[in-house]
């Protein structure tokens, strides 16, 4: 038979190990709690913007390349927009949107409506309906 000593681990200096990791102070746990939250935002973000990627939406009846397009439209007709504004939705489907919106040109004023669906896989922007009278 073999003898069995009796052996501890010993720390440096001669002091018992402890059987409890050493507490957090409060900093550490709101840093590590703040992390863990920056984490999640950046995680849900990311969630979001491949969502975006994968399934793409309509842009809004307000958004700038909504602007940008209407203006376009115009113009490509030779007429100058000096006011385009109170652009609102009017009705909305899950693969077009109608919207209404006033107008002034140097000489008329009035109101336009637009619709914005899918043709392919880009958002197309078409004028429907003009009503103006002059200034």
């Amino acid at each position: 038979m073999s003898d069995a000593t009796n052996t501890t681990n010993a720390q440096p200096g001669g002091a018992p190990p402890s059987a409890e990791p050493p507490k957090q102070t409060l900093m550490q746990k709101a840093t590590q709690w703040a992390g863990i939250g920056l984490a999640v935002v950046l995680l849900l973000i990311g969630a979001a913007k491949i969502y975006n990627w994968l399934v793409p939406s309509l842009p809004g009846c307000t958004d700038q390349v909504t602007t940008d397009t209407v203006r376009g439209i115009f113009k490509s007709k030779n007429v100058q927009v000096d006011t385009l504004n109170d652009m609102k939705l009017v009705s909305e489907t899950k693969d077009e949107r109608t919207c209404s919106a006033h107008i002034d040109t140097p000489t008329e004023t009035g109101s336009i409506g637009y619709k914005i669906n899918w043709q392919d896989k880009e958002a197309r922007i078409t004028i429907t309906a003009v009503d103006v009278k002059p200034r």
